[in-house]
């Protein structure tokens, strides 16, 4: 870790020279930097990953930095989110020229949930950039790639999480027939009443 180098990330922290620090691993430095308080530390490597990503090990960019940049797409913070989101193609096509070539083999669908946070964004500026990411992408993968680590994903996850919206739609939907037959049935014993008298 970098206490254990003697470096504390606090607001005064020059990142440039952090990452230029040749005595800690881009790894540390990246974990680092993402569990950061300061939101401009993690918007800097969230802006940066793309250019460091060639400079690690294959094995360790998948295992160590993947969930660093889901875990972005999450953030709080929107200047976090933005930086991920302008840098997203550029990961994204980083680690799919890795998909077939072993080792290390990339998990499946990794990059689903990654891409629907950023597209339901609440902020339209992400979702746009994501939007764009994907279509940069869809440029340049073969469509196999894309249907089977992207789109497949991207839509199975739209599925889960739209399914209990519209089951409870259709409840709604089932309560509001059934009210309206009992208005209909109310209605006609009203007209039934009204020839009688």
């Amino acid at each position: 870790s970098l206490l254990s180098h003697g470096i504390e990330l606090d607001e005064d922290t020059d990142v440039v020279q952090l990452i230029a620090e040749p005595s800690i691993s881009l790894v540390e430095k990246a974990q680092a930097l993402s569990q950061s308080q300061f939101d401009f530390h993690r918007s800097f490597l969230a802006r940066e990953v793309s250019t460091l990503l060639p400079q690690m090990r294959t094995y360790l960019a998948i295992i160590h930095i993947i969930p660093i940049v889901r875990d972005f797409s999450l953030d709080q913070a929107d200047v976090v989110r933005e930086a991920l989101a302008s840098q997203l193609e550029k990961i994204v096509l980083y680690f799919l020229q890795f998909q077939s070539a072993p080792p290390p083999p990339l998990p499946h669908d990794v990059f689903s949930s990654l891409f629907m946070n950023l597209l339901l964004d609440q902020n339209p500026d992400i979702a746009h950039q994501a939007r764009l990411a994907v279509g940069t992408v869809a440029d340049n993968v073969t469509d196999d790639i894309l249907e089977s680590e992207i789109l497949g994903g991207v839509i199975a996850g739209l599925r889960k999480l739209y399914e209990s919206e519209i089951d409870e739609f259709r409840i709604q939907q089932n309560g509001l027939v059934s009210a309206i037959d009992v208005d209909r049935d109310g209605e006609a014993d009203l007209g039934k009443m009204l020839v009688v008298v």
